[in-house]
C-alpha cells in the first residue's frame, strides 16, 4: 500500500514515552533545524534504515477537516510522485509523508547546511562566481524537471538548500509544481509566493518554464544585491510593476559587477515570457562560463568565505 494510502485508514504514533516524536512508528525526530510561519524542519533518524532523514511539519490552519487531509495528503503525494519522476541529483528527494494530529509530515533525504535565504542579507552575500554556479545547478535541475513536464512554480530562496562544504545544491518543494496533463490544483488559487512569480502567472495564465526562468532570475538578482528586481506593497503594485517596469538596474545596486553578468542575470527577467532564456541548461551553461571567467580573473577557483564558518 502507497504511503499516502495508508493515513486514509489509520492514525500515526503519537509522541512516545520519552516525549521524543516518532512518525509512523520509524522517524524519530531530532533537534530543530528550522521554523518559519507555517511549520518548521528537524533532523530525524530513520529507524527502519538506520540513517538520518529530514521531517517538514507543516501546521494546518485551524482544525482540519476531512477535505483539508485529503488535500494536503494528495499534495504530498504529489510532491513525493514529481521528486521521483525528475529524479536528478540536485532535486530533493521525498521519501515519505502522512499526517499527525492537525500537523502534516514529510520525510527527505538529509541535507546539511541552510537554504539560500540566509545568503540573501548583505551581510551574508557570497562571493558571485558562487552565486552563478548555484544558479546553474538551480537552472539545470529546472531544465531537466521540464524535460519531464514539469514546472516548479514556486522557486524562491527558501526553497533550494545548499551546503556549502560538501558541495550540495537541492531544489526543494515541489508540492504546488504543475505537472502536464493534470489537473490537482483549482481554478483562481493563487500557488506559489508572489515576490517569486512571473507577471503571467500572477494574472492566472497557465505556468510554463518561462515561470521558472523568471523565479530563477528574481532568485539570482538577490542573491548577488540583497534586494528583489521590483519592489511593492501589495499584489496589485506587484503585478503592475512586474509588467510594465524593467527590473531595478542590477548595475546600479552593485557596480563592480561585469555587465556581462547583470546582462545575463536580468535576461531571465523580461516582461514578454517568449524572450527569457530557454531551455534554462543553456544559460546555465553559460552561467557557469562566467563563474569560470571571474575564477580565472581572480585568480582563485574557490575564493575565500567567511560563510562556511559563520
Amino acid at each position: 500500500m502507497a504511503w499516502w494510502d495508508r493515513w486514509r485508514s489509520g492514525r500515526p504514533d503519537a509522541p512516545d514515552g520519552d516525549g521524543t516524536t516518532l512518525l509512523a512508528g520509524r522517524y524519530r525526530l531530532g533537534p530543530l533545524r528550522a521554523e518559519g510561519a507555517q511549520g518548521r524542519v528537524h533532523e530525524a533518524h530513520d529507524l527502519r534504515l538506520g540513517g538520518p532523514v529530514m521531517a517538514k511539519l507543516v501546521r494546518l490552519p485551524g482544525t482540519p477537516s476531512l477535505d483539508a487531509r485529503a488535500g494536503w495528503l494528495a499534495r504530498m503525494q504529489r510532491e513525493g510522485e514529481i521528486a521521483r519522476q525528475i529524479a536528478h541529483p540536485d532535486v530533493l528527494r521525498v521519501l515519505d509523508g502522512g499526517m499527525l494530529d492537525d500537523q502534516a509530515w514529510l520525510i527527505t533525504e538529509a541535507v546539511q547546511g541552510h537554504d539560500l535565504t540566509r545568503y540573501t542579507h548583505r551581510a551574508r552575500l557570497l562571493p558571485d562566481a558562487l552565486v552563478l554556479r548555484l544558479s546553474a545547478r538551480v537552472a539545470h535541475a529546472l531544465s531537466h524537471a521540464h524535460e519531464q513536464g514539469v514546472i516548479h512554480r514556486d522557486l524562491k530562496p527558501a526553497n533550494v538548500l545548499v551546503d556549502l562544504v560538501h558541495d550540495a545544491v537541492k531544489v526543494a518543494d515541489f508540492g504546488v509544481a504543475h505537472m502536464a496533463g493534470t489537473s490537482l490544483t483549482c481554478s483562481g488559487l493563487l500557488l506559489g509566493t508572489p515576490a517569486y512569480m512571473a507577471p503571467e502567472l500572477l494574472a492566472g495564465a497557465p505556468p510554463t518554464p518561462a515561470c521558472d526562468a523568471w523565479s530563477l532570475g528574481v532568485l539570482t538578482y538577490e542573491l548577488l544585491s540583497a534586494r528583489r528586481p521590483h519592489q511593492a506593497s501589495s499584489l496589485t503594485e506587484l503585478l503592475l510593476a512586474t509588467t510594465h517596469q524593467p527590473a531595478h538596474p542590477l548595475q546600479a545596486l552593485r557596480p563592480d559587477l561585469p555587465e556581462s553578468i547583470c546582462a545575463h542575470v536580468t535576461a531571465l527577467l523580461a516582461a514578454d515570457p517568449a524572450r527569457r532564456p530557454s531551455p534554462l541548461a543553456d544559460w546555465a551553461l553559460a552561467a557557469a562560463g562566467l563563474a569560470s571567467a571571474i575564477e580565472r580573473a581572480t585568480g582563485n577557483r574557490h575564493p575565500a568565505n567567511p560563510v562556511l564558518t559563520g
